[in-house]
């Protein structure tokens, strides 16, 4: 997979996780998170491969789980820090936050 422009990093999802990437083993980029007893998720890490850092990949991982919670009325607990840095940054998450 090239890392040129953005328009070609499409994001797939995977069992527990948003990726960037042919397949989730060799991901560029990738959120992964859980599912808690109580149906909420639970982001557990963000990474973004060194050659597309500073290109808002995280920020767009980290919306696409936004964009899945709100879809489908679910809260998102942030352990992640950088998602707990995006998610309580800004009260445009306030309505999926836990």
């Amino acid at each position: 997979m090239s890392a040129g422009g953005d328009g070609d990093l499409e994001i797939r999802r995977g069992d527990d996780r948003f990726y960037i990437g042919e397949d989730p083993e060799h991901a560029l980029a990738e959120i992964l998170w859980t599912i808690t007893p109580d149906r909420r998720i639970a982001i557990e890490h963000v990474e973004v491969a060194e050659e597309l850092q500073g290109r808002g990949i995280g920020r767009r991982l980290v919306d696409r789980v936004v964009e899945w919670a709100r879809q489908d009325r679910l809260k998102i607990v942030p352990v992640c820090p950088y998602a707990w840095n995006v998610l309580t940054g800004s009260d445009a998450y306030r309505d999926v936050l836990a």
